[in-house]
């Protein structure tokens, strides 16, 4: 998978080369939410669901919070300093719009 996007994001930014496919500088731009009561407690099991109990140090515990990335935007560098611009479309705005079944 890894492997597929770094040559997507070579072509997408005209790079022939795929030598230096694998190092990116991503600047994301977008919104950020700290989930809590039952919005936070589906995330966590969903990320117990798909990784496991062994990965719970991850989610669960004091001081640790549950947060939704929501990209409108992303600067994605290369290390020849190509420069790729990606728009989300449609943009989401709040979690209410994303399927979390997904």
């Amino acid at each position: 998978l890894r492997q597929r996007a770094a040559t997507a994001t070579s072509r997408a930014t005209g790079g022939a080369d795929e030598s230096y496919g694998q190092t990116y500088s991503v600047t994301l731009y977008g919104s950020v939410n700290v989930e809590e009561g039952a919005a936070a407690e589906r995330y966590r099991a969903m990320h117990l669901a798909r990784n496991g109990p062994d990965q719970k140090q991850f989610i669960v515990g004091d001081g640790i919070a549950i947060i939704t990335i929501l990209v409108d935007q992303a600067r994605i560098c290369n290390q020849q300093d190509k420069v790729h611009f990606w728009e989300a479309r449609p943009v989401v705005r709040s979690t209410s719009d994303v399927s979390l079944s997904s």
